[in-house]
């Protein structure tokens, strides 16, 4: 889908946003990695979600130091609005046409904006570009790589944002602000941006995504999960993210047209009905009940579903 491009600055305003939410420990770190990016025309918004542990106080205080060439605001919502809330606040506090994200205690590298640009201004229809991450141990060393399967095998189509469960995630990605003019808003029942974005991004242009390690995520911090098996409250919440994913990306696929759609409804439409029922502790019945779902409910909505 063809959207307005405006490719006449050379060096265009770009904009940071710095989420964080009661992340006292790490933070300077962060803070100042985040400050210390080389991307000339930068302007950074950290946005605090009302946190209750001193990390406002300690955002003024660094910030109120910081003698750079940025345009630094720091910002705190009057009260906690959740990750999809300071994220689509923070949004709203930035004005460049590419929008950086960085979160809480996660440290990205010098140049990690000025290759983030780079990507996007290779082609007039980028509108997302993500990176690698890379864990930090507990114990200092620095671990596995967070490596979701790169653009050439994988992000060719809006379909694996849905079948696949791909995503860029958020500490990694910067957005073309094409996205946000178009759709909207992140709606809240997505709980996190990792999903939606990318989703929104293919379905009006491209997807890039470096091999590069941009950013790393100390253990503890937003962006941190533990190797292993996921504990059941993750799991909980998991089915509860994939379930406003499922949401989110109905309302969105009215809002265009693309190839293969009624395919992608469809899809959309069991995710629906498959993580509300694991939401609400159905997850036996589930089981039990996929060969009715195969034989009777995908009949039905493939008659449901307009041609």
């Amino acid at each position: 889908m063809d959207v307005p491009f405006d490719g006449a600055a050379d060096v265009p305003l770009v904009s940071v946003f710095h989420l964080a939410y009661n992340q006292i420990d790490g933070l300077r770190e962060a803070v100042e990695a985040t400050l210390e990016q080389d991307n000339p025309n930068l302007e950074i918004v950290f946005s605090d979600d009302h946190s209750t542990d001193g990390t406002f106080e300690a955002l003024n205080e660094i910030v109120a130091a910081y003698d750079g060439p940025h345009d630094v605001r720091v910002y705190r919502n009057d009260e906690n609005l959740g990750i999809v809330g300071n994220f689509n606040t923070a949004i709203e506090r930035t004005s460049g046409q590419l929008i950086v994200q960085c979160n809480g205690d996660d440290i990205s590298r010098p140049d990690r904006v000025s290759r983030l640009v780079e990507m996007w201004q290779s082609a007039p229809d980028v509108l997302l570009v993500h990176s690698t991450a890379q864990y930090l141990m507990r114990d200092g060393t620095e671990g596995r790589h967070l490596n979701v399967r790169p653009p050439h095998e994988f992000a060719n189509s809006p379909h694996v944002y849905v079948v696949d469960l791909y995503y860029a995630l958020g500490a990694s990605a910067a957005y073309d602000r094409r996205i946000f003019d178009f759709f909207g808003p992140v709606p809240n029942a997505a709980i996190v941006e990792d999903s939606v974005m990318p989703f929104r991004a293919r379905l009006l242009g491209q997807v890039l995504k470096s091999e590069e390690i941009l950013v790393q995520l100390p253990p503890g911090g937003m962006s941190y999960v533990e190797e292993g098996e996921l504990p059941g409250e993750f799991r909980c919440m998991l089915n509860e993210i994939h379930y406003g994913n499922a949401k989110s990306f109905l309302a969105d696929l009215r809002k265009v047209q693309v190839p293969g759609q009624r395919r992608l409804v469809m899809i959309c439409m069991l995710l629906l009905v498959r993580n509300y029922m694991l939401k609400a502790g159905f997850e036996p019945a589930l089981t039990a009940t996929k060969p009715m779902l195969r034989a009777h409910v995908v009949p039905v909505l493939k008659r449901l579903l307009p041609r």
